[in-house]
């Protein structure tokens, strides 16, 4: 958990104003509350946090929202 995690079904409201298969960016991903939102509500989802500890639980609970196989998360460019 994050220190300004953000309930999920709060941030599932809000991703809304995306239009439908848009894309909902989080230039402050942190553990990713938003990006689960975004994919509960249809949305795809681009993440960016500095810390990378909070990049892994982001990524881990992103993978656990995703449900097909075809799907892949990107990582940090090397």
């Amino acid at each position: 958990m994050h220190i300004t995690q953000k309930p999920v079904e709060v941030m599932r409201g809000l991703v809304k104003i995306c239009p439908p298969a848009g894309t909902v960016l989080d230039p402050f991903a942190a553990s990713g509350s938003t990006g689960v939102a975004a994919l509960r509500e249809g949305r795809r989802f681009v993440g960016i946090d500095l810390s990378d500890h909070y990049a892994d639980i982001a990524e881990q609970r992103l993978a656990d929202e995703l449900t097909q196989e075809d799907f892949d998360l990107a990582g940090p460019e090397e």
